[in-house]
């Protein structure tokens, strides 16, 4: 039922959607695939998708209990497979025990053969730099703490990294106001129904070509965290794709900010709708949230040049 409805998302949003590194996967194994998070819902469905138009499984997606305020979006989450990671706790006790939950319930999944996505990090990329949080590799070894934590997790579960790479970002804009308004007010006050316009927004806004590219699950076996979150982000970043929107966005902002210089490669395509549906969302951003708006896009470019 998804599927088919998915189908026509594509059709209608997307210039096209792909993947590489299928190969990789063996049907007969499941997976904890751990992925650069961009989108509320895409990110995941599309690797879902994916996953079930090669005869794979599809991954239980876990989400944050900030996204189920709303009925219709815990709805809509459930249906793609996902499970709720509580966040809050008023003490500290309180939050270990829903993360040691959480831990347990991954490694139940795995065990019973139901591969599990979870992002890098809490919440969206804001700013296109995408890192892993040591927080969540911390959390996914809660429940391997008593045979080696770290070590024991990275033994007993195959850890795939992923990239997704959109062209265009629906809620580029969006993402801009909020990094402007943290900037000018130390913070940024969500109203009760943003996460649920940002995640319709992203659902039909038009995303120009969309990438997915899975990497050869992890063999090294570590309890050092530094070391694993280095290995899948530099898994994560050499195979997110730049598209024309990210050379841009790169040569805009090294007019004012060096640190982009060089960064933009020759575009031979002629300008198509993605980019200039890049130019047309960055002109409708207040002058004061320009820079936040192209970040987004050119970020992708130097956290390449900056991890590799």
């Amino acid at each position: 039922l998804m599927a088919a409805y998915f189908e026509r998302l594509i059709e209608k949003t997307m210039e096209g959607m792909s993947i590489d590194g299928l190969e990789y996967l063996n049907p007969d194994h499941c997976y904890l695939f751990i992925s650069n998070h961009r989108d509320i819902v895409l990110d995941s469905a599309c690797l879902n998708y994916f996953l079930r138009q090669s005869g794979h499984e599809t991954a239980r997606v876990a989400v944050g209990d900030n996204l189920f305020s709303s009925p219709y979006a815990a709805d809509l989450m459930r249906i793609n497979k996902s499970f709720i990671v509580k966040r809050a706790g008023e003490t500290a006790r309180e939050r270990y025990r829903h993360m040691l939950k959480t831990s347990e319930f991954v490694w139940r999944s795995i065990s019973n053969g139901h591969s599990v996505w979870i992002a890098q990090k809490e919440g969206r990329t804001k700013d296109g730099y995408d890192r892993t949080d040591p927080a969540v590799l911390k959390m996914l070894a809660l429940a391997h703490k008593d045979r080696g934590g770290l070590s024991a997790l990275t033994q007993n579960v195959s850890i795939v990294p992923v990239s997704v790479s959109y062209e265009v970002d629906p809620c580029a804009v969006k993402k801009a106001h909020e990094l402007s308004m943290i900037q000018q007010k130390g913070r940024y006050e969500k109203r009760s129904e943003e996460d649920l316009e940002s995640m319709l927004l992203g659902l039909v806004g038009y995303k120009g070509r969309v990438h997915l590219s899975l990497s050869a699950p992890l063999t090294k076996q570590t309890s050092d965290l530094n070391e694993i979150c280095d290995e899948i982000d530099k898994r994560i970043v050499s195979n997110l794709r730049d598209y024309p929107t990210h050379s841009e966005s790169a040569q805009r902002l090294s007019l004012t900010d060096q640190s982009f210089f060089g960064l933009a490669s020759p575009n031979n395509e002629r300008p198509g709708r993605a980019l200039e549906t890049m130019l047309q969302d960055l002109e409708s951003c207040p002058l004061q949230e320009k820079s936040f708006y192209l970040l987004q896009y050119a970020n992708l470019l130097k956290n390449k040049r900056d991890l590799l």
